[in-house]
């Protein structure tokens, strides 16, 4: 093993008792580095989800007059959306993939250490960003869940106008617009306590 390597495992297992007490588990650097590029997707997600409801809003509230230009809005922010959404798909999954490597080559590193009492600091240490980022992964995953039925919503919207740009149509659409506003705020909420997870990780 690498004498900095070893370093490091050695800093973080004195480093422990003061992180795990008042700053929380402090990722090594390439874990926190590959869960701020999810972060800073996530915001870029969030931005587009809270345009689309803010388009939503107003062709909820379109008059015949400006119904067809509120809709055309809507379409350009739900296309934003879905984009973004992608985005965020592949850099999850990527840096997921990347961090979960990371914490297997940190195992066997803390394994071959010759030192049993160093082995079980630096075993210790792991366990604990582990569990956080295991958190984070059921907070992730709770997000997909309430995106799903909430981009479902849009997309029934948009199809049903679609074929039915009325007055009389989006009186009848109203109810999905509502539900679909009403999901919006879950995806939000669960988006920002995937935030949150990510800077309780990553923070010094």
């Amino acid at each position: 093993m690498k004498l900095s390597h070893i370093l490091c495992l050695v800093a973080a297992c004195f480093c422990m008792p003061v992180l795990t007490a008042c700053q929380g588990p402090q990722a090594p650097t390439q874990v926190a580095q590959n869960l701020s590029s999810i972060r800073a997707e996530m915001m870029n997600g969030r931005e587009s989800i809270v345009w689309v409801g803010k388009s939503l809003t107003s062709l909820r509230s379109s008059n015949g007059a400006d119904l067809k230009l509120q809709f055309e809005n809507y379409t350009r922010n739900l296309e934003t959306m879905e984009a973004k959404a992608g985005g965020v798909k592949l850099v999850l999954d990527m840096q997921q993939d990347r961090t979960e490597q990371y914490f297997q080559k940190w195992e066997k590193e803390i394994d071959a250490l010759a030192s049993e009492d160093l082995r079980r600091r630096g075993g210790d240490r792991r366990d604990i960003v582990l569990q956080a980022y295991n958190d984070l992964k059921a907070r992730i995953v709770t997000l997909r869940k309430s995106f799903q039925p909430y981009h479902a919503s849009l997309r029934d919207t948009h199809r049903f106008l679609a074929s039915d740009l009325t007055p009389a149509g989006l009186k009848t659409a109203k109810p999905n617009i509502e539900l679909a506003l009403q999901r919006q705020e879950k995806v939000l909420s669960d988006l920002d306590k995937v935030v949150e997870g990510i800077d309780q990780i990553t923070k010094n």
